[in-house]
């Protein structure tokens, strides 16, 4: 479940983000996939089931109210009898007084490439550097589904590894004189990996008062020059018989 930002002001409108996944690592078109929202008083404000998927990708689009309260706010997901949920921020907040971007030097990486590299640039909105400010940058590694469009039956996946994901924080320092510091970090090894990879940069820069502005980045990863696909079979109603042979 996913938001394009972290903190919403009452009357924002809110776009919510799904992909629903199988334990096979697939989603049927069409199923669907109910999104219900509570406000900080835990009363359900919005309801909605979507059967407009593709690939288990959902979007919702909730408008808030000018008058709406403020704090955590709860999406739940409901799916195939599964129910997740994801919490909103709704606050009254001042407005961001910074322009936070990262901006990779490579995209995608491979497995040859044994260095990550971007840079940090930050401006204030009225124009100016962001000089010497303090700043973080944090990655998360984590597995990515691997798809081809003329493949949708096949899984690209070893689902018999358990990749955790990689969180580190490679970046703590003050900005330079042009509001710009050079990210660097070295890739760990990709000989455990199950498929596709995905590397997601999260920098902070903090305004002289310690709030932090936030800029983010998402560079895609790839291992392996190939990829081997097993389709999957046609299991009737998701199940098979213990021993019984079915074409792969």
């Amino acid at each position: 479940i996913y938001t394009e930002r972290g903190v919403y002001r009452p009357g924002d409108e809110i776009n919510i983000s799904v992909v629903a996944r199988n334990d096979d690592n697939t989603f049927p078109d069409g199923h669907p996939v109910t999104l219900q929202i509570f406000n900080p008083k835990n009363q359900k404000v919005y309801d909605r089931t979507s059967t407009e998927g593709k690939d288990g990708y959902y979007n919702f689009t909730f408008q808030s109210g000018p008058e709406d309260p403020t704090g955590n706010w709860r999406a739940m997901v409901k799916a195939g009898g599964s129910e997740f949920s994801h919490t909103l921020k709704i606050e009254t907040v001042a407005p961001f007084r910074l322009k936070v971007n990262l901006t990779p030097e490579k995209t995608p990486l491979t497995a040859a490439d044994r260095q990550l590299k971007a840079e940090l640039q930050s401006n204030y909105l009225f124009g100016n550097p962001a000089a010497g400010l303090d700043a973080e940058v944090k990655i998360t590694l984590k597995k990515q589904p691997k798809t081809f469009p003329k493949y949708k039956t096949y899984l690209f996946s070893n689902e018999t590894v358990d990749f955790k994901p990689v969180e580190q924080n490679i970046y703590q320092g003050k900005l330079s004189d042009e509001g710009k510091a050079q990210i660097q970090w070295t890739l760990p090894s990709f000989e455990s990996a199950p498929s596709a990879l995905l590397a997601q940069l999260e920098a902070k820069v903090f305004e002289k008062g310690g709030r932090p502005n936030m800029g983010y980045a998402s560079i895609p990863v790839e291992p392996y020059d190939y990829y081997v696909g097993l389709q999957k079979p046609d299991f009737e109603y998701g199940y098979a018989r213990v021993g019984a042979e079915l074409p792969v």
